[in-house]
């Protein structure tokens, strides 16, 4: 997730950065051309005069959505602060710093606790476990 402060770094059509997400994900490919905006613009680039330069006449529906995803603060492109991204270390998180304990956490979860039992019903039998693996080998 970037944080916009200047907008210079930041990807408008690629980052997460509206509480949608990527807006290219939800205008598709047709989003840069109805918009004008070319694919590879950063957010900056659609500021002009401390304002979104988004045609605020067209009715046409991907640019009332791109127009209703804008955060009503303009971020300040004269800020000599720079965009920074937070990482979310699972889908549960607020995002954060990166952490590589978390992120393997994530995509290695622990599995789940099996039942083990000592003695096993088979084919109307208790037997215990060793005599299984004893008539198995057999």
């Amino acid at each position: 997730m970037c944080h916009v402060v200047s907008g210079r770094q930041a990807s408008f059509w690629h980052d997460i950065w509206t509480p949608d997400g990527p807006i290219l994900s939800r205008t598709g490919p047709t989003g840069p051309m109805v918009s004008g905006v070319p694919l590879d613009a950063s957010v900056s680039s659609i500021i002009t005069n401390g304002a979104w330069n988004i045609s605020a006449r067209s009715r046409h529906p991907i640019l009332r959505y791109i127009r209703s995803v804008l955060p009503a603060q303009v971020p300040d492109v004269d800020s000599i602060d720079e965009d920074y991204f937070l990482w979310r270390n699972s889908p549960a998180d607020q995002p954060t710093d990166f952490s590589v304990s978390k992120l393997y956490s994530t995509l290695n979860p622990d599995p789940p606790i099996a039942q083990w039992h000592r003695v096993v019903n088979f084919l109307g039998y208790e037997c215990s476990l060793n005599v299984l693996i004893v008539c198995h080998l057999r």
